[in-house]
């Protein structure tokens, strides 16, 4: 009896300690959220020496990493017992959790397992991390052949593929590698494997393609399997006649494939299957296919069982051997595009007999699924578009004017689908995609549908959400939703302008979206995709193209305000991530540029070739625009050369940027007025954004901003450059109010305009013109605005990846709270405030490893409560709170906090 009480004893006051020792934390203490090459659990990576991180799950105050320790290994149950390693990093006195390479070389075809320890600020070790892994690809060691059916790239049905393979060994493990061009489905005994569409990637597919990796150890089985493939056109062989000449592409062909099936048995054997001869092919139902107008098919022509064990294809042909189409077969490694939401008709009417139109309620990138009961060979039109006619039928006229169609059954954006009258049938098309609200369903014999048989699938690139906002005004949070709604139809492996008539990876559009879009979604994976498109459409002259990828479009290049996307992404990238590497890499790209883009300058000045894209009255001179990006894009330059050691480089480009400013201030500045040129809102905004303005002068610029927007009743007047600094500019220089009651007009021209009109995604033009687009997302920094300086999370640049970073709100009069977060490569980062009767509450998560600046806006009495304290508890202060004339100034450790300013 004493024993049971001794031990009773000894586990109370253990459990006492552990509770003691974890006060105000979520058990346990430990790494969470590992992720290889900005990944969760990647399978089949191309990296040598890949990049790991991780995050700290600890939320006591003031929590910090002192020390960490990687460990390495092929065999993930030995892997918890620490033995089997390959490579042990041993315990390394460091505060970093990203960005970190391990000291091995990577072999192909293999799975590695990794976990992380970390020692806090007191010393003490964590608990292991869960264990992850990443598994790399097939490292160019490709078997078999590259294939197709022989036929041109004019033919339009959809070709098929088959095989059927016996295995006599029971089967340990199985990995598929398939790169199909444009689009393929794979399929095992009639399954579709995986949950990707419209896969792989867009490339410049003669410089670059990607292939995709699979597990397919669940799929395979013992006996026979029968293999499919299906390839569709997508950007590889676009074969409908558009304004950006994609049909004249050098790397167009008849669709192809290669596949490597590596098969493990439980004996230690390996197989391969591959792409080859061997294969028979045919077609099937999907008769043609394109991306900008859509796809065809005909479920009467559908071989039952095509991709089935026991199929009869000996009328079947066999296939073809083709030439490789590319310079470099590499790993996918972005998220791959998916089907993320089902979105239900919230109405329909019957316009007449077996004429339907739908409206979803919202406008989205994607296609329907569609379902009914009909006649053998009846013929169904599906008609996508983002606005009625009068009468009700769809009107694609804002988006069908640069295509081109080639075909007598071609429309835009129209699917058609012939019926094989076999009972209820369902259709998706496979190798297409659309921006619509509205859909317009007309079949030529008689079809009965309802509220449910047309359902919208949201269909984007699947970047993880990271970012929130919320506020007491109904239509902030309306605009922030809608660019939101715009950004995802905009992101199909790369960031596109618009979903309908040109899905062109526009440079300036992503640029200047680009803060909204880390502040919401992690996409370091996807922009570095994106940034390395670049390298393959560069010149040798170093010119650039306005659309990344592209054919032959966009040349001749040299177009400072877009061209600058190709700095200022990797430069954001390495803000919000920490990792230089994206800024560092481009370097002998950027020098190209550079000397191409100078030698068409006179006299340190640009005066070509587009200007301040989608403005609403107020035309600003392209040579300052052009000049300002000019200065931008040589600033970043000589970042790179100091990030790349490059000493002499970097002297190099500071003294030409100072020659650029200097020569726009001398052509356009007048320091009597403070006017740039002719006093735009974007040429006062974007001088001061850019750094232009000479030392001293920058409050009286603002002023003129200011002055001049009151004067239009803080109404906007600017385009594509102007959206991305007039509100920040206003805010950062005491004009807060100002940009406040800008965001929030709701008359033309205004973002609260577009929600009036019933708005769900951002619009091209400020007055709703009717030959544009209403589905952009470039003009969205106002919801990044929202969450810098309403919320006021911002990045510190001598800080890069969120180390340090700065909290400093802005409440405005009519908002009554406001909350955003940002889930950093740290943790997650929130702001919040509300008013109260007695001033301001603040809540504010500073995740572990970080600290955060905190400035908060006060009046001459108010007094600062921490944590229900006026008195400070210094552990928890890197600095402690100064008092200035109008704000408080401190910076604070990780943790979560309730600050108030209370009003005396």
């Amino acid at each position: 009896m004493k024993n049971i009480v001794k031990y009773v004893c000894i586990i109370s006051f253990l459990l006492l300690s552990t509770a003691e020792i974890y006060a105000n934390n979520k058990l346990p203490i430990k790494p969470i959220n590992l992720k290889t090459e900005y990944l969760i659990n990647p399978i089949g990576i191309d990296v040598i020496t890949p990049r790991l991180s991780w995050e700290i799950n600890d939320e006591r105050m003031g929590a910090l990493q002192n020390a960490y320790r990687i460990l390495i290994s092929k065999d993930s149950i030995a892997l918890t017992r620490n033995r089997s390693l390959i490579w042990d990093s041993g315990k390394v006195l460091s505060s970093q959790t990203s960005n970190i390479q391990p000291d091995i070389k990577c072999e192909p075809m293999t799975r590695y397992y990794w976990k992380v320890i970390f020692w806090d600020k007191n010393k003490k070790k964590s608990e292991n991390s869960e264990i992850a892994y990443w598994e790399t690809g097939i490292g160019g060691k490709w078997q078999g052949k590259w294939i197709s059916d022989g036929k041109g790239k004019e033919y339009f049905p959809a070709p098929l593929f088959r095989k059927e393979v016996t295995f006599h060994e029971k089967i340990a493990r199985a990995t598929a590698y398939i790169c199909g061009l444009g689009y393929y489905e794979l399929y095992i005994n009639g399954d579709k494997i995986g949950n990707h569409i419209l896969d792989p990637g867009f490339t410049r597919f003669d410089k670059k393609t990607l292939y995709v990796t699979y597990d397919l150890t669940q799929e395979l089985k013992q006996g026979k399997n029968a293999f499919g493939v299906i390839l569709g056109n997508g950007w590889y062989n676009i074969q409908s006649h558009a304004t950006w000449n994609f049909h004249n592409a050098v790397w167009r062909n008849r669709p192809t494939f290669i596949l490597n099936i590596r098969v493990e048995y439980e004996s230690g054997k390996t197989d391969w299957i591959v792409s080859d001869e061997s294969w028979k092919t045919s077609t099937g139902a999907i008769r043609f296919n394109n991306l900008y107008s859509g796809e065809y098919y005909d479920a009467g022509m559908e071989p039952d069982g095509w991709n089935r064990t026991g199929f009869d294809d000996k009328k079947w042909n066999q296939a073809k051997p083709v030439e490789c189409p590319s310079e470099n077969i590499i790993a996918q490694s972005i998220p791959p595009i998916r089907i993320k939401e089902e979105i239900k008709a919230v109405s329909y009417k019957r316009l007449g007999p077996n004429h339907y139109v739908y409206d979803l309620g919202r406008n989205i990138a994607g296609v329907c699924r569609f379902t009914a009961q009909g006649e053998k060979k009846t013929k169904i039109r599906i008609k996508h578009g983002e606005k009625l006619y009068p009468d009700g039928t769809v009107d694609i006229s804002n988006i069908d004017y640069f295509f081109y169609p080639e075909h007598l059954s071609e429309d835009f954006q129209t699917d058609i689908y012939i019926m094989d009258g076999k009972g209820q049938e369902t259709y998706i098309p496979k190798f297409t995609y659309h921006g619509f609200q509205y859909v317009e369903v007309i079949a030529d014999k008689p079809i009965t549908l309802d509220i449910n048989s047309i359902t919208g699938l949201l269909v984007h690139t699947d970047l993880t959400s990271v970012g929130t906002f919320n506020c007491s005004n109904e239509l902030l949070n309306k605009i922030y939703e809608a660019t939101r709604n715009a950004y995802i139809s905009n992101i199909h492996s790369i960031p596109t302008d618009c979903p309908t008539r040109e899905k062109n990876g526009w440079t300036a559009d992503a640029h200047t979206a680009m803060e909204f879009a880390l502040f919401n979604f992690d996409g370091y994976s996807f922009y570095e995709k994106w940034i390395r498109d670049f390298y393959d459409v560069q010149k040798k002259t170093g010119e650039l193209p306005d659309i990344v990828p592209t054919a032959d479009w966009g040349y001749p290049g040299g177009n400072p305000a877009w061209d600058a996307a190709f700095f200022i992404i990797p430069n954001e990238m390495y803000m919000y991530y920490g990792n230089p590497a994206m800024l560092k890499e481009p370097y002998e790209y950027y020098k190209k540029y550079l000397d191409f883009i100078g030698k068409k300058a006179n006299n340190y000045l640009l005066d070509f070739r587009l200007w301040d894209w989608c403005t609403y009255k107020a035309s600003t001179p392209v040579e300052l625009t052009s000049s300002m990006f000019y200065y931008t894009m040589t600033k970043l330059m000589a970042k790179s050369a100091k990030l790349n050691g490059k000493i002499s480089d970097i002297q190099k480009y500071e003294d030409l940027a100072k020659k650029i400013r200097k020569a726009i201030n001398d052509k356009f500045y007048n320091s009597t007025t403070g006017i740039y040129a002719n006093g735009t809102q974007t040429a006062q905004s974007y001088a001061l954004y850019s750094g232009i303005v000479p030392e001293g002068q920058e409050s009286k610029v603002a002023r003129v901003l200011a002055d001049s927007i009151q004067a239009n009743g803080n109404f906007l007047d600017f385009g594509l450059f102007g959206s991305k600094s007039v509100l920040n500019i206003l805010s950062e220089y005491g004009y807060h109010d100002i940009a406040y009651k800008m965001i929030t007009q709701t008359e033309c021209p205004s973002l609260g305009w577009w929600i009036k009109k019933g708005a769900t995604t951002l619009w091209e033009a400020w007055d709703g013109n009717e030959s544009a687009s209403l589905n952009h997302v470039f003009l969205g920094e106002a919801s990044a605005w929202m969450i810098k300086k309403l919320a006021g999370i911002n990045y510190l640049p001598e800080y890069p990846g969120f180390t340090q970073f700065l909290i400093a709100p802005q409440p405005v009069k009519n908002l009554s709270f406001v909350r955003a977060s940002y889930h950093s490569i740290h943790g997650e980062i929130i702001s919040e405030w509300k008013k109260t009767d007695k001033g301001t509450i603040y809540y504010i998560t500073i995740p572990a490893n970080t600290t955060a600046q905190i400035v908060l806006p006060k009046d001459k009495n108010d007094s600062l409560f921490i944590n229900n304290k006026n008195k400070y508890d210094t552990q928890y202060f890197v600095s402690v709170p100064v008092k200035e004339k109008n704000k408080f100034l401190f910076t604070l450790s990780s943790g979560k906090y309730v600050i108030e300013i209370r009003h005396q």
